[in-house]
């Protein structure tokens, strides 16, 4: 239980490495996401399928992407984790945005705001209300997005989150 603990802890920063530095095996992911399984610990294995995703969609692994995100929107389910379902449904939003479902993209960013709001998870209704942003952008709805953007900018503020502010100037 002790090295689940260690690995729950180590999975987001590794996670993290790898989006930035776009270095790093997925042979780590897949380990911990094996130990998860065999001991049952849905959380730990949601968070390492969603890491493992959100890693592949940087590399343009879209199916790969999607099917982690909807095994970890799953799993999260059944932890009751709703920050985790938001984000899994935000990432499926990003997915379909990518393919120019636009419709399909903001219904999700809807979905997942809506969690964000629920469990007042500030830094993922910014986030979510950055990614409308965008979508209404790649629509050439430029007034629309800039309300997005703002709105976002204004919660980055509230938060202190430098990049998302810059994400959204």
């Amino acid at each position: 239980c002790r090295d689940q603990d260690i690995l729950s802890r180590l999975v987001k920063p590794w996670t993290n490495f790898q989006q930035a530095s776009g270095r790093g095996s997925m042979a780590l992911l897949d380990h911990v996401i094996g130990l998860a399984s065999k001991a049952q610990n849905h959380q730990l294995c949601a968070i390492s399928i969603h890491s493992k995703g959100q890693i592949s969609y940087l590399r343009s692994q879209n199916s790969v992407a999607r099917q982690c995100a909807e095994q970890a929107l799953n799993l999260y389910k059944q932890c009751g984790d709703l920050s985790g379902q938001a984000d899994c449904i935000r990432s499926q939003g990003e997915l379909v945005r990518m393919q120019s479902d636009h419709d399909q993209a903001s219904q999700l960013f809807d979905q997942a705001l809506n969690l964000y709001q629920q469990i007042g998870g500030l830094q993922g209704q910014a986030n979510c209300i950055r990614s409308k942003g965008d979508l209404a952008h790649s629509q050439s709805d430029h007034a629309v997005a800039s309300q997005f953007f703002k709105q976002a900018l204004n919660i980055n503020q509230q938060t202190g989150n430098l990049l998302g502010q810059a994400q959204c100037i």
